[in-house]
């Protein structure tokens, strides 16, 4: 059981200051086997109650993407409490390759 997802961060500078303000997470439906979309829009439900439950989040939004009728994929937006998050080290290579070109997950 097996779910895509993949997100990205949003920071904002105060007072010159990086802080973190946010997160986008992107999800897919469960292909194997494969989710309804009542389990999907479940999931998801339950995972942004979750994410909102959490501190420092203040706002928790979600949009359903539909094909055909079909649920294809959320977006889950959540907005956080500003605070201060330095740029970690990272030595991974950037451009969104994990492994080799050509390469799953063996990094060949």
């Amino acid at each position: 059981m097996s779910s895509t997802g993949y997100g990205s961060d949003r920071h904002a500078y105060i007072n010159g200051i990086r802080h973190r303000t946010g997160r986008v997470l992107t999800i897919q439906p469960i292909v194997e086997p494969r989710e309804s979309n009542s389990a999907f829009e479940r999931r998801m439900d339950l995972a942004c109650r979750q994410l909102h439950a959490m501190q420092s989040v203040i706002d928790v939004q979600l949009t359903l993407e539909r094909r055909d009728g079909a649920l294809v994929g959320c977006l889950i937006d959540v907005s956080y409490t500003p605070h201060p998050e330095a740029i970690a080290d990272d030595l991974r290579d950037a451009g969104g390759r994990v492994g080799g070109r050509g390469a799953r997950g063996g990094g060949q």
